[in-house]
């Protein structure tokens, strides 16, 4: 009888061992796809970026739609994405100092703004500005903070539209989060233009 029960409990224990391990291995598993899908997700938001800052028109715009959850086998990851800039210098060859902006995407679990899983970036000479949204939902400029995509948010921000601009052989950037459809990202787009062009006569962007 005694060894009947001892059998039984090996067995138990032995079934516990192996749900375990496949638990903790199917959790890493899921996790893995995660970071992997995140990071594809902020390599696609950087080389738009950095096809646009870098085209050779003197006026161009493009828009970005994110998902809304990134969606991985088990289970879906809901994010937000931090858009932020950075600011250096480097040498030139011919001993001038040229300043340089870096553009940085990165993804954070929603809940948690402080451990990124996925992050890219790109490197561009032109003048950065970076738009967000206040407490009272108007837009403003956010450049030394960052900006923040929520898709997920009660008033998603789901979406971006970047324009780059060339002016008396200046080339300026700007990024502007938005939500659902292009015909709302122009409305902000032209919400931002009318407070930032107060001399130009429409008040708008080139493009």
């Amino acid at each position: 009888m005694l060894d009947f029960i001892l059998s039984k409990m090996n067995m138990l224990i032995l079934v516990t061992a192996i749900f375990a391990i496949v638990s903790f291995f199917m959790f890493n598993l899921s996790y893995l796809t995660t970071v992997e899908e995140s990071r594809l997700l902020v390599s696609r938001v950087a080389n738009q970026s950095y096809t646009l800052v870098n085209s050779p028109s003197y006026c161009d715009s493009s828009y970005y739609f994110m998902p809304g959850v990134i969606s991985v086998p088990g289970t879906d990851f809901y994010y937000a994405m931090k858009i932020s800039k950075v600011e250096t210098e480097k040498e030139t060859s011919d001993g001038e100092t040229q300043k340089l902006n870096y553009l940085i995407f990165s993804i954070f679990p929603r809940t948690d703004l402080t451990k990124a899983v996925a992050s890219d970036s790109i490197v561009t000479s032109a003048n950065v500005r970076l738009f967000g949204f206040d407490e009272h939902g108007e837009i403003t400029d956010v450049t030394e903070q960052g900006t923040i995509l929520d898709p997920q948010a009660r008033n998603p921000v789901n979406a971006f539209v970047i324009i780059k601009e060339i002016e008396k052989g200046i080339q300026n950037f700007y990024l502007i989060p938005c939500s659902t459809s292009r015909i709302i990202c122009d409305s902000i787009k032209q919400q931002v233009a009318e407070k930032i062009f107060e001399t130009r006569p429409e008040k708008a962007f080139y493009c």
